[in-house]
């Protein structure tokens, strides 16, 4: 009578119980079937905790969903700790798989100089900056063009279109560009204004 109650995945762990806790009463079938819960709670944990370990970065993955993974595994590794206790650790996830960009220094100086509790935030902030600094050095260096006397001349908007494509990234990401529909543009002044 009891198992017409029960649903999907507890329907499952009632029929893997033994047959004398099934036939016993109700409140031993909830206890075994909490017990059992909570060892499948434990694997979990484990195993997300195992994943944070072998977490990397993939090629193209901006640093923002980066951080949502990590902090996906991060909660299901530690669902009763409050984030301000796991910062550190995931701090020092982002931290050491950003390590082989130029000036990651900046990453490792974040954590040095933040309190424990705020070190994933302050790195996180400092990766989001590191990231728009090199979609910025990419731009200038796809934008730079070589003389003519060379022969090859690169052209700009190329350079001009991967930045824009970064910044467009980067705000989709942050949703930074937020503006409302009915801003009106402020005037800018004429030439002749400002020759005067």
């Amino acid at each position: 009578m009891f198992e017409g109650f029960l649903r999907k995945d507890a329907l499952t762990i009632f029929e893997t119980l033994p047959k004398s806790v099934r036939g016993s009463s109700l409140d031993a079938v909830i206890e075994a079937m909490k017990a059992r819960l909570q060892v499948d709670s434990n694997f979990s944990r484990v195993k997300a905790i195992s994943e944070l370990r072998s977490l990397k970065i993939r090629d193209g993955q901006t640093v923002s969903e980066f951080r949502l993974v990590l902090e996906g595994i991060a909660n299901r590794a530690y669902p009763d700790v409050p984030a301000d206790i796991v910062s550190l650790q995931k701090a020092e996830i982002l931290c050491h798989q950003l390590a082989n960009w130029e000036g990651s220094y900046c990453l490792t100086e974040a954590i040095e100089t933040s309190e424990h509790t705020l070190a994933y935030e302050k790195v996180k902030e400092a990766a989001l900056r590191l990231e728009r600094s090199r979609a910025a050095a990419h731009c200038v260096a796809q934008d730079i063009t070589t003389s003519p006397q060379n022969g090859s001349v690169k052209s700009p908007n190329l350079g001009y279109s991967l930045c824009r494509k970064a910044e467009y990234r980067h705000a989709r990401s942050e949703n930074r560009y937020n503006t409302p529909k009915n801003t009106i543009p402020t005037e800018q002044p004429t030439k002749r204004e400002k020759v005067l």
